[in-house]
């Protein structure tokens, strides 16, 4: 049934591992419940304070202390939300310090959730853009495996100067209707520049 059938006892006892003869793991699992009545409480006690309770060793004392570690970062993972890319000069801002020097082209892919926030980034290809390097299936495969609800495409010109080509134009023709027919639209291709960007949305070929 998972790990969230069990109680927090339950889930002690397996972090604390075969305790010893004196004390097995689910009695000291109990003791340290009965010592920490909350995990916020247990939480906050450094491995060393651990020590003082029978049974615990630097090894258990350890194990409970990489554990609570590990829902902390998990905690402010959740709290710190993926940049929102809603325009042109987000995703500019996001780009710009990786791309704009770059001596090749890099092609990528921005997949996002409802929010515009960004939940994968993908290279899809490294070289001239052209319409047999950049396929729909390349650019929308990590979009689906991710169930992205909307894709920004992005790449940079080496010339610096951001005006897109006619090959520029195809892809992005070729993109926008793969992602009407797949149900993930196109919000817009960004290309960057040396100090600027082009915006096919805000430029009205999008």
């Amino acid at each position: 049934m998972g790990a969230g059938a069990l109680s927090t006892v339950e889930l002690l006892t397996i972090i604390v591992g075969s305790g010893n003869r004196a004390f097995p793991a689910d009695a000291i699992a109990r003791r340290l419940t009965a010592a920490y009545p909350g995990l916020r409480q247990l939480a906050g006690k450094p491995a060393a304070d651990l020590l003082g309770l029978e049974g615990i060793g630097e090894a258990t004392a350890a194990r409970l202390a990489a554990a609570l570690e590990l829902g902390r970062r998990l905690q402010r993972e959740r709290r710190e939300r993926q940049p929102a890319l809603s325009t042109p000069r987000a995703v500019w801002r996001h780009l710009a310090l990786e791309l704009r020097d770059r001596e090749r082209e890099r092609f990528l892919a921005l997949c996002l959730n409802t929010r515009n926030e960004l939940i994968r980034e993908v290279v899809v290809s490294v070289g001239s853009l052209n319409a047999s390097i950049v396929h729909p299936r390349e650019v929308f495969k990590p979009a689906l495996s991710c169930a992205a609800a909307g894709l920004v495409i992005a790449h940079n010109h080496p010339s610096g100067d951001p005006a897109p080509s006619r090959e520029d134009r195809e892809v992005t023709r070729a993109i926008s209707e793969a992602g009407r027919i797949l149900d993930v639209p196109l919000h817009d291709h960004v290309i960057i520049g040396a100090d600027s960007y082009f915006s096919f949305k805000d430029s009205g070929l999008l």
